[in-house]
């Protein structure tokens, strides 16, 4: 069982919470406050745990490697600096493909995050019916990516 834990420098520190040897400790050295975060910034890993992504400032989801015995944060992409005006809640890279998926106040937005490119935005309070009425607070990717699962402020799971 691995433990993620932040201290008060904005350090992140993953280690086995079990004492075992076949998870190494890692630190990232670079406080994540430097870089500028976003207040209660989702952080999320893609599933080989190679990547980091978070929320920036600047409503920016940086992708970055940062978790390595070079204590440094490689930026990958700035996403959504310029589309996305409001806070993000919740964010999750699929597990086969480089996508990564956005919730908040405007809905939800999927990312190619290796090219940089918007793939799909579905607006809250569009009249789409995969919309939520509102922020969407949650999402995952289930069954191996095939479906987008969401939560909203409408109290339902779509």
């Amino acid at each position: 069982m691995s433990e993620v834990l932040g201290d008060a420098e904005a350090q992140v520190e993953i280690s086995d919470a079990t004492g075992s040897p076949s998870v190494p400790e890692v630190v990232c050295k670079v406080p994540l406050c430097s870089i500028g975060i976003q207040n209660n910034s989702p952080v999320t890993f893609s599933s080989d745990g190679k990547y980091c992504a978070f929320v920036s400032s600047s409503r920016a989801i940086v992708i970055c490697t940062g978790f390595s015995p070079e204590p440094q944060v490689k930026v990958i992409h700035n996403l959504g600096g310029n589309v996305v005006n409001s806070d993000l809640y919740s964010l999750a890279f699929h597990p086969e493909h480089p996508f990564i998926a956005s919730a908040g106040e405007e809905g939800i937005y999927v990312w190619n995050w290796k090219t940089g490119a918007l793939l799909q935005h579905v607006s809250a309070d569009s009249h789409a019916k995969e919309a939520h009425e509102g922020s969407v607070f949650v999402l995952d990717w289930m069954y191996n990516g095939e479906v987008l699962v969401t939560g909203g402020k409408d109290a339902h799971i779509k």
